[in-house]
């Protein structure tokens, strides 16, 4: 089947072209008695380069060029027995069809009529929805350069539908890392879908950038919900070029609401940033004049940031009193518990684990540390040395009114998640005129941008600029860039190829700031050496959990894609069709220089064992590490991966004119995408169709590759060769001034890598290369831990790598889904009436909606989970350890296999081999779904009486049970058994949002050569907050394997009654003034149940989005070909500040408060020259 279809694709190849980044111009052709005209030569000059592009009237007088670079054009009609009519004033944008319908004269070629008259802006000729910025309004509108000028951050504030960051992104109720993303008609797409890393272009660069999100033909795919599609300048017969800087300063901000509740003055924020660009024809004195033949624009750009501030404490760092052994703030009231001898159990009561002991009644039995105190004797000799470390340098430093170091919300962290960045940019573009019918064009951009990255959280040391040894902090040289090579031809008038060959790379070295020191050495860890010092989960909770210290992150990764796009267009009659291949190629090369080292400390360690209240009432991860009683670990034997995937495409798309007032859309889009593979098939994958070799049960590994006792496959998962994407859509012109358009289609995510491993899950699908640490908890006393770290890492848990099927009996497995290949699809449609209204205003009401189905969602598939009904069945006997026949039957039920060894929980499971007590970790599995509709009202006035406005409204809800396309990004299910609770709205639900732009220029002394020159203008922003979800614990510490639990909620209002969001106290995080939610309807669920409650309300809210950014400016000229602009950006012009922070676990201290707050006033200036 390959073979055909690659057959299929070279033909088309050598025949085919599409606009992915151009523009069209189409219409009708008649005399004066309205009569069509065929024949009529229609010549299409660019007045920027003086390129011409011929077509031809079809029998119907219609007639349609396409692939039109972005920008101005002259249109001229010749035909014998009519006056020649040019026709000028014509715009083209990307993706754009403009209509330009003429009335020829009688009379003789020689004659001339010239008309320049505005096109109207109804869109009459195709269904799409999006947004279209150019480049005055990229330069003109205000927009932040912190972490350096983003063009695609215009988007996010002005494009209806659209939400989220230049990281993540949700379109029109899309998940996260699911569009697409063009530059010059081609992806950049190298791990994340739609990622802007490996194309960071300047904005001196770009024509325009358009936002496509809705009635997109099919020659668009591979995205599940829209486009963010860049276009390059392209040089011109006339040189033109800008200089441009910019900068920030502390000096000019309003501080922020947290430091002036400490007294600080405001927080360091220097922000530096050069561009500038030169373009024009190809010019060799004496020797080559490239006018309207050879053109160049180049671009380069220069950002510098040091922003040093602080947030509002944020950060959960061990108080004082816990490094001593102190957990009496812990103690809290007598719960509901009692133990085996009946004495009453205290909430976050702390157990010696000496005093453990087992009565003849099978229950265990354990005496409270006095006072809630360890004694300092008892500490483990690594914790002393880590508590020394932490002592020094990350004590908490703030204080509540009182005087008191609250548990939670005690330490500052930067608020800048890149500190320092340096960031180069460099691009260029190239077009050349062979000759009429053949034209060259391709581009080039890079970046490299040195950087501070703090995105791990962890604990911070105030005093260093880089947070100290056991920071999370980490530098990261990123490079990335692409480059794009793009053949026209002319083969007649009415039939035209366009070859696109694109390349992209992105480079992401990883290393921690103290690389260079042995951490486990500095820590008296014996038989180990890290690369920085190794992670400590010390702070699991319950109730107070706390940021971990140490960061062992050191790797490179490269991130690689090229792409062949090949279409043909032709007209024939009324029919205007395109038909094209696309072949792409995704490559994630890996290479690890650490072994990941890390230890983590467990609550039960310190709590009585197997009781329903051990590890979710009483003990203390924190506890358990002062003993250091490791309860499980990590340790990796690095082994560098390559990852492949691969796309084709072929599409075929019909516009045809019925009338002149209808259009028709027709299009069909094929998209097969392989499943991913191994470049060296170091690839395996848990299945439930293999048979464990030691336990005889269903449930083994599972090896891709030609070799004895392997698949004969490079890929798990199947292939799907029936994902074809229709698109029907259709443009009216009712009358003159009204439209009313429509459209659906089918579109098929990208199989894109949206993960940071060659393999999908990393280790446990590529178990046989690199040898395994078998470190998890003990699977019958995991209370017990695995080992103590004062005698050591333990050596003999190391197995050599080896195909071994029964990998996942000492590990957690991972499984690709045997349904992996079937690929996740959207269907999109959109209703849409325009109207033209006076004053040039365009009125676009529309209805769009999204459904996702089969979307990705491995979370979602909790293999060998426990039935819930063995909660109430067998309650705390779950923890009960079974190590034969006899113990499985004195606990009720079988024993699974001869040799097992773990608990009653880990027994009745479906797969009860698999290591302990865990669940089975699944990539791709087709469960996930999005349902989105919303009303889009848009108003569109275009520059009149010096005044542009662009408005929108979108009220939508977006219901879903998947957030993210990201691998590992979304939440477990409740249970696995009963999926249909994990629907709800989505967490990026956001019912009520309005965006707008302006540009006003001021009329005040206009034609004042000093005095005038003056405009204003801004980007609006208001939007409804984002639901809100509750957890809890869980119901039982070790015995349950489900997903986090969630909390019960009883009827009634959920938001507290008269909280004022203007009387918050950041000094008092339990003031009753920041109570936010009404806690008498929240709790804990009961022992040994699941809580009631949804994933999230729409009732109750996070705060929303209220922001203003201005811009004042004033543009002088300073000769007939240069003008100087000087502006001052206010972002966030009225120093609003946002309330955040809102805690939503039960079990949390400041569970239902509003903890923190964020926002001020920052101030650009600028100045730029264009000439």
């Amino acid at each position: 089947m390959m073979r055909r279809v690659l057959l299929l694709a070279a033909v088309f190849a050598c025949t085919l072209f599409g606009q992915l980044d151009r523009g069209s111009i189409t219409g009708l052709v008649t005399d004066p008695s309205g009569a069509a005209v065929p024949g009529v030569a229609v010549m299409i000059q660019n007045i920027g380069t003086g390129a011409k592009y011929e077509t031809m009237t079809s029998a119907t007088g219609q007639f349609t060029r396409p692939n039109l670079p972005v920008g101005d054009y002259q249109l001229t009609f010749t035909a014998q027995g009519f006056k020649r009519m040019v026709r000028g004033g014509i715009s083209v944008g990307a993706t754009e069809v403009v209509r330009v319908d003429v009335k020829l004269e009688l009379g003789a070629v020689a004659e001339s009529v010239e008309v320049t008259a505005e096109v109207p802006r109804l869109q009459t000729e195709t269904p799409e929805v999006g947004t279209t910025l150019d480049n005055r309004s990229l330069l003109d509108l205000p927009l932040s350069f912190s972490s350096g000028r983003r063009p695609e951050s215009f988007a996010f504030s002005v494009s209806p539908g659209v939400g989220g960051t230049s990281y993540t992104s949700h379109i029109n109720g899309s998940t996260g890392f699911s569009k697409e993303m063009l530059v010059d008609g081609a992806s950049i797409t190298v791990n994340q879908s739609g990622d802007v890393n490996a194309g960071m272009i300047s904005p001196e660069a770009l024509e325009e950038v358009r936002v496509q999100t809705s009635g997109m033909s099919a020659e668009f795919g591979r995205t599940q919900g829209g486009i963010f599609n860049l276009v390059l300048k392209s040089g011109s017969n006339q040189v033109r070029g800008s200089a441009y800087f910019g900068l920030r300063n502390e000096a000019l901000n309003a501080n922020t609401f947290a430091d002036n509740y400490r007294g600080a003055p405001r927080a360091t924020d220097r922000k530096q940033n050069w561009a500038g660009s030169l373009g024009g024809p190809v010019y060799l004195p004496k020797l080559y004049d490239g006018r309207n033949r050879s053109f160049f624009y180049f671009a380069y750009e220069r950002y510098k940031e040091r922003s040093y501030g602080f947030g509002a404490p944020s950060r959960n760092a061990p108080i004082p009193e816990f490094y001593e052994g102190d957990f009496s703030r812990l103690l809290g009231p007598v719960t509901t518990f009692r133990d085996a001898l009946n004495r009453q159990v205290a909430r976050g009561a702390i157990y010696d684990p000496q005093t453990f002991r087992q009565l003849e009644n099978g229950r265990w039995i354990g005496d409270m540390f006095p006072g809630n105190r360890i004694p300092v004797s008892r500490f483990s000799q690594v914790a002393r040395k880590l508590n020394e470390i932490a002592k020094s340098r990350y004590l908490p430093t703030v204080r509540d009114a009182s005087g008191q170091i609250p548990l939670v919300a005690n330490m500052l962290f930067p608020k800048s998640g890149a500190p320092e960045w340096d960031h180069h940019q460099y691009s260029v573009k190239a077009d050349q005129a062979l000759n009429d019918r053949h034209k060259l064009s391709g581009s080039w951009f890079y970046h490299f941008s040195p950087r501070l990255i703090l995105d791990a959280g962890g604990l911070w040391d105030p005093t260093d600029r880089e947070g100290g040894p056991l920071a999370k902090a980490r530098r990261r040289d990123d490079t990335g860039g692409g480059a794009r090579l793009a053949e026209d031809w002319t083969i007649s008038p009415r039939l035209l190829n366009h070859f696109t060959l694109s390349y992209n790379r992105r480079g992401n070295p990883q290393e921690i700031i103290y690389s260079k020191v042995d951490g486990a050495k500095e820590l008296g860890i014996k038989n180990l050496s890290t690369t920085g010092y190794p992670v400590v989960n010390w702070g699991g909770g319950p109730f107070v959990s706390l940021e971990t210290p140490g960061f062992t992150t050191y790797s490179f990764r490269a991130d690689v894609s090229w792409g062949i796009l090949d279409t043909v267009s032709f007209t024939k009659g009324r029919h205007f069709l395109k038909m094209g291949v696309d072949m792409r190629r995704n490559h994630q090369n890996n290479n690890p220089k650490s072994n990941g080292a890390s230890f983590t400390f467990h609550a039960r360690a310190t709590a009585i064992p197997t009781e329903a209240f051990s590890g979710n009432q009483t003990g203390y991860s924190f506890a358990s590490y002062l003993l250091g009683i490791v309860d499980s670990a990590s340790l990796s034997d690095p082994v560098p991966m390559g990852g492949r995937r691969h796309y084709y495409a072929l599409f075929v798309q019909d516009d045809f004119k019925v009338s002149k007032r209808l259009t028709l859309n027709l299009g069909l889009r094929w998209e097969h995408q392989p499943p991913v593979f191994e470049v060296a098939d170091r690839y395996s994958s848990w299945t439930p169709n293999r048979i464990d070799p030691i336990s005889g049960l269903p449930g083994a590994y599972e090896f891709a590759g030609k070799c004895q006792g392997c698949t004969g496959k490079r890929y798990f998962g199947r292939k799907s060769f029936r994902d074809f994407g229709p698109r029907f859509g259709f443009a009216w012109r009712v009358r003159d001034k009204w439209t009313v358009r429509g459209a659906y289609g089918i579109l098929y995510e990208a199989d894109s890598f949206n993960g940071y491993n060659p393999t999908p899950l990393g280790k446990p699908t590529s178990t046989a290369w690199g040898g395994t640490y078998s470190l998890n908890s003990n699977p019958t006393q995991p209370w017990a831990g695995i080992f103590n770290w004062d005698n050591g890492f333990p050596t003999d848990r190391y197995t050599p790598a080896s195909m071994d099927p029964s990998w996942g009996n000492f590990n957690r497995p991972g499984m690709v889904d045997p349904n992996y290949g079937l690929t996740p699809y959207v269907q999109q449609w959109n209703f849409n009436v325009q109207r033209e209204l006076p004053g040039k205003v365009v009125l676009d009401v529309g209805y769009l909606g999204n459904k996702g189905t089969r979307l990705k969602a491995g979370e979602l598939a909790r293999i060998n989970q426990l039935p819930v009904s063995a909660l109430d069945q067998y309650k705390t006997r779950l923890n009960n350890a079974v190590r034969n026949a006899a113990e499985a039957a004195a606990n009720g039920i079988p024993y699974p296999y001869p040799g097992f060894s773990g608990t009653v929980a880990a027994a009745l499971r479906q797969y009860p081999q698999v290591q302990g007590n865990q669940t089975v970790n699944v990539y791709a599995t087709p469960l996930g779904f999005t349902n989105y509709h919303s009303l889009q009202v848009t108003v569109n006035r275009q520059f009149r009486k010096g005044l542009t406005v662009y408005a929108n409204y979108v009220w939508s809800r977006n219901m879903a049970n998947v957030d993210s396309s990201l691998i590992g990004d979304n939440s477990g299910p409740l249970d696995y058994y009963n999926l249909a609770l994990e629907k709800a709205v989505s967490s990026y639900d956001t019912p009520h949002v309005m965006k707008a732009h302006f540009n006003y220029e001021l009329p005040w002394m206009k034609r004042s050569r000093i005095f005038g020159g003056w405009a204003v203008s801004g980007i609006l922003n208001y939007g409804s907050g984002q639901p809100l979800g509750f957890s809890a614990s869980t119901p039982l510490s070790g015995g349950w394997n489900g997903a986090l639990n969630r909390a019960n909620i009883a009827p009634g209002e959920m938001k507290a009654a008269g909280f004022d969001k203007s009387k918050f106290e950041l000094s008092t995080a339990l003031s009753p003034n920041n109570t936010y939610l009404n806690k008498a309807l929240f709790s804990q669920p009961a022992p040994l149940t699941l809580g009631t409650s949804a994933p999230r309300y729409s009732q109750v809210r996070s705060f929303g989005t209220i922001n203003e950014d201005l811009c004042l400016q004033k543009s002088q000229r300073l000769t007939e070909k240069a003008r100087l602009r000087l502006r001052a950006e206010l972002l966030n012009a009225f120093n609003r500040s946002k309330l955040g922070g809102i805690v939503t676990n039960v079990n949390n201290p400041n569970f239902g408060q509003v903890t923190s707050i964020s926002g001020n006033r920052q101030i650009q200036l600028s100045a730029r020259i264009d000439f």
